[in-house]
């Protein structure tokens, strides 16, 4: 018989956007992560993006002093975000990797969580907010991402009676559709972990990684006409 020492301890560490390649398609996550066969190439959306996140991020810090021309519809909003973070009311970037056991960690060291958001605003005596930058379209899926920063920012912090989310969408010029938020409850956080717990399980425990034809099979790596062994 083995012994404790001998035994195989599987870490199931993840990250949102490895979760979310296997909910679109197991298939590909198999291709990505178990088979190792995907070399990452960024599209001209995702440099795009990239380079608008990182003007954000450097406008809210103090790094650079003009309103990029990229956030001038989130204009009063990214004022606001730069005075409180001045404050010291509101982190860039802040890394919200947790373990397995509730503690926070980092996205190097943790066993569990793997987790960073645009920004973190938690003054004194009200509930903390998180904020998302997004450019292109409005998704369904954001919400998912949005309920794994609150679960997992609740399992940090016990003494936070809730969690707002909110998605800042930069590229829509309507204030009346260019922000989604949600709020999370820290009683609703049992439920919020074992959902978690249930998906990560299910991921890990695969074995098949059925193909499951969805909006991004043309550009997949998986796909046969990318150099690929799948016929979408």
């Amino acid at each position: 018989m083995a012994s404790k020492k001998d035994a195989k301890v599987i870490i199931m560490k993840w990250s949102y956007s490895r979760w979310s390649k296997y909910h679109d398609c197991p298939s590909m996550y198999e291709w990505q992560y178990i088979l190792k066969n995907y070399n990452f190439v960024q599209t001209p959306a995702m440099i795009r993006g990239n380079d608008i996140h990182k003007k954000a991020e450097n406008y809210v810090n103090g790094k650079i002093t003009g309103m990029p021309k990229e956030l001038i519809n989130f204009d009063p909003e990214f004022k606001a975000l730069r005075r409180e973070f001045k404050k010291g009311n509101g982190f860039c970037e802040p890394d919200i990797s947790t373990n397995k056991n509730g503690t926070r960690s980092t996205r190097k060291e943790t066993d569990y969580f793997v987790g960073f958001a645009d920004f973190f605003h938690h003054p004194d005596g009200e509930i903390p907010t998180v904020i998302d930058y997004k450019t292109g379209r409005q998704y369904p899926s954001h919400q998912s991402q949005g309920h794994a920063y609150s679960t997992f920012l609740l399992y940090q912090h016990n003494h936070f009676p809730a969690i707002d989310v909110e998605f800042w969408y930069l590229d829509d010029k309507n204030p009346k559709t260019n922000v989604k938020d949600f709020h999370f409850k820290q009683n609703e956080l049992p439920k919020m972990l074992a959902l978690w717990d249930k998906r990560i399980s299910t991921m890990y425990n695969d074995t098949k990684f059925k193909k499951t034809p969805y909006q991004w099979c043309r550009s997949c790596p998986r796909n046969k006409d990318n150099g690929g062994d799948c016929n979408g």
